[in-house]
């Protein structure tokens, strides 16, 4: 039997269309653009250059009352604020690392299926699995079982 033919659809047309003909599109607009800037009797440059002074002009002022600000709060913390704060990003770290050690420690080996002992194969990681190896700095492979529907994955930690 013959596979149903799929259908191409009008947007995928007009898509097609558009990215044939991007190149003489852009060659139009870059003429257009030309013409206009010939003919219009605006002072253009004085525009951007005012624009450009008031955006730079807003981030210096943003920077300054942002640095005024840090410098307050910082003039107002003692020493002990500072080694409290150090006591608690400690800890939040250790507790960081015993959590990443648990997890590769849990699921670094995986020679075989568990549930049935037949042969692993390689498969494409979820999404889930590229965030968890992204924030515990590890590789994670992701296996699934050739004879049942297991599916599994193998930690380990990235070595450079």
């Amino acid at each position: 039997m013959s596979e149903p033919r799929h259908h191409r659809h009008k947007d995928s047309k007009i898509r097609s269309f558009f990215r044939e003909f991007s190149f003489e599109f852009i060659v139009v607009g870059l003429f257009g653009l030309g013409v206009f800037l010939l003919m219009e009797k605006m002072s253009i440059k004085s525009y951007i250059a005012k624009f450009f002074v008031t955006i730079v002009n807003g981030i210096i002022k943003f920077v300054s009352s942002l640095f005024e600000i840090v410098t307050d709060y910082l003039t107002q913390i003692e020493t002990s604020d500072i080694v409290g704060i150090l006591l608690i990003c400690a800890s939040f770290i250790l507790v960081y690392l015993r959590i990443r050690f648990r997890i590769i420690q849990r699921n670094a080996y995986l020679p075989e299926c568990p549930s049935c002992g037949g042969d692993l194969r390689r498969i494409h990681r979820h999404p889930k699995y590229k965030i968890l190896g992204f924030l515990l700095m590890a590789r994670y492979k992701q296996f699934s079982c050739k004879k049942c529907e297991f599916e599994g994955i193998r930690i380990g930690v990235h070595t450079k």
